[in-house]
């Protein structure tokens, strides 16, 4: 019986899904008080996706064996998967009195704690896992999360930089994890797109003119460019494909990894501009129902010409699943501390409009001047900050390059996919509102500040040609559209 589980492993890599279920099944019959059997019978619910099944045969396993960590983790996956939270949290909570070193179990009661916003024991969970096992993107990347929304920003900076490294530092193996965001298709290094390698050779030229990359990228570069020709003749410029074999012996080692991280702007401490009548903002903010108003000259002189550099030398532009544009995001590598500096100095300034809501996504999209900006749509947040950091030497036409803003609001029982991505549905309810809406052009260091409910694009966009002159916008949103003021 010590090699039924091997075997029946062996037979479901085979596709032999029916022997497997007839020998697991002759065990459990054969020997009911066997707990090598319910595992071998366990593993073939599994793979069937039968996890009502999974979870009695994990139980009547922990009936002979009441200690066995592996299948109360199982079983509490299983309930999961059930939408049995409450029970699945038990049998987490089992495991890690058993081991209280459990890292996968650590991560998803953390996980659940977190979802319940019980961040004091999910943060205590996380740092015992992060003290076991250092170098565990997840333990860092979730504890990052926590902290960032109990409102401790720069720790959350140091957790979100850890697990970047981890991930994608040139050289690392794929741990298998990738912060969920949208799904793409296959993962972060394996599919690419036209526009996509575009931009990463025109970064990387940048940073060799620079000297900050060393003159050996040129080949690199060259690798680059060659396939860019090629997937934007089979592709168009945003298709998105897989690297074939071949492509990913040219340029894996650097695609989609950390080659080079700016530390420009870390030392500015006190980013926005003081100058800024906070107190008038909020009040236009107020009266301007349901809520938007703009800024401009938002940071200090120096924040803003160190961040749009910060934004030119880190290559951390992962995200291409969008068609005009690539993101950043301060959970996968785009975690300078001055952003969450600019985030924590925006609540302290804003206390009436701020204060309950922590800041909980930031981030930056830089756009490619051929294609077009992000369509209608509204955000789960309930304050949306928006600023420009592109010069305006960039932008040929100071009327447009901006948002616009609708003056009407989601509504309040369409889901995020619906608020968020349904063109067809939003235009519609927009039609039928008849919506105003409100063009605030492009301006370099202005921020558009307004109620995430409202629905808001991108203005039709005019820009240069060039790597230095891409459109670069930053969003951070704060609070939950449930819990807005």
């Amino acid at each position: 019986m010590s090699g039924l589980q091997g075997n029946i492993q062996q037979l479901l890599q085979q596709g032999n899904a029916a022997e497997a279920d007839r020998l697991s099944r002759m065990a459990c019959r054969e020997q009911p008080d066997n707990p090598a059997a319910w595992a071998a019978r366990a593993s073939v619910q599994i793979a069937s996706g039968d996890f009502a099944a999974v979870a009695g045969s994990y139980r009547r396993l922990l009936e002979l064996q009441p200690d066995n960590c592996t299948a109360c983790f199982n079983l509490a996956i299983a309930c999961s998967r059930l939408n049995r939270p409450r029970e699945a949290m038990a049998y987490l909570q089992k495991v890690v009195t058993l081991d209280p070193h459990h890292t996968d179990a650590i991560v998803v009661l953390a996980e659940y704690h977190k979802s319940v916003r019980d961040y004091p024991e999910a943060i205590r969970l996380l740092t015992v896992g992060a003290a076991d096992n250092p170098d565990d993107v997840r333990v860092n990347w979730l504890l990052g999360l926590c902290l960032q929304d109990t409102g401790e920003l720069e720790p959350a900076a140091v957790y979100f930089s850890k697990a970047c490294h981890l991930m994608r530092g040139c050289g690392q193996q794929s741990q298998g994890f990738y912060p969920t965001r949208d799904p793409q298709p296959g993962d972060t290094f394996r599919y690419t797109s036209a526009h996509k390698l575009q931009h990463d050779s025109e970064q990387f030229e940048y940073l060799l003119q620079k000297g900050l990359l060393p003159a050996t990228f040129a080949a690199d570069i060259a690798a680059y460019r060659d396939l860019l020709a090629a997937y934007e003749q089979a592709r168009g410029p945003t298709g998105i494909a897989p690297l074939s074999p071949a492509a990913t012996a040219s340029i894996g080692g650097t695609y989609n990894r950390l080659v080079h991280e700016s530390t420009r702007g870390y030392d500015c401490e006190n980013p926005l501009n003081r100058a800024v009548d906070w107190q008038a903002v909020v009040a236009d903010y107020r009266r301007n129902e349901p809520g938007i108003t703009w800024v401009d000259d938002l940071l200090e002189a120096e924040a803003l010409q160190e961040l749009y550099a910060y934004c030119l030398e880190s290559t951390v532009w992962y995200d291409f699943r969008h068609e005009g544009y690539l993101g950043a995001y301060a959970d996968d590598g785009f975690d300078s501390p001055l952003l969450f500096r600019i985030a924590q100095g925006l609540r302290t300034a804003m206390p009436e409009l701020l204060r309950d809501h922590p800041v909980r996504f930031i981030w930056a999209y830089r756009y490619d001047q051929r294609l077009h900006g992000i369509g209608t749509h509204a955000d789960a947040a309930a304050v949306n900050v928006n600023f420009w950091i592109t010069p305006d030497t960039a932008n040929l036409d100071p009327e447009t390059g901006g948002l616009v803003v609708y003056k009407t609001q989601a509504p309040p029982d369409w889901d995020f996919a619906k608020y968020n991505n349904d063109r067809e549905a939003i235009h519609r309810f927009l039609e039928k509102e008849n919506a105003a809406s409100l063009r605030i052009p492009y301006r370099r260091n202005r921020a558009v500040i307004f109620n995430s409910d409202l629905f808001h694009q991108t203005d039709a966009l005019n820009f240069r040609a060039g790597f230095e002159n891409r459109r670069i916008n930053i969003t951070m949103l704060f609070g939950d559209r449930a819990g807005k003021n």
